[in-house]
């Protein structure tokens, strides 16, 4: 049987990378019931802060929820963007003897 600061330590993990339901965790089967209650209880309170978030931030910029979640959508996107335009223009060996290659073809060198 596992100890309570083992079940502290699952639970500490879990909240810093919850990607499982951790009342099926192997090993902590007698602890089932006490975990699920935590899982679902720190998940209404991530889903209650967030309709917080979202509701002051609508009231804020006066729009409905519907255009918070396109906009964000779109933040989102364009810091994909400029993420993978950083790092196109970042330059590397290989890019600089193309780069190379390419002005000394258009300048007509060999």
């Amino acid at each position: 049987m596992k100890t309570r600061e083992q079940v502290d330590e699952l639970k500490r993990q879990w909240l810093s990378d919850g990607c499982w339901d951790i009342e099926v965790t192997e090993g902590f089967e007698n602890y089932r019931d006490e975990l699920l209650k935590f899982r679902l209880e720190t998940e209404q309170k991530f889903k209650d802060i967030e309709a917080k978030r979202i509701t002051d931030k609508c009231l804020r910029l006066d729009i409905t929820p519907q255009l918070l979640e396109y906009i964000e959508g779109m933040e989102r996107t364009l810091e994909r963007l400029s993420k993978r335009i950083e790092r196109l223009e970042e330059p590397d060996e290989s890019s600089n003897s193309m780069q190379e290659y390419y002005l000394r073809k258009a300048r007509g060198v060999k």
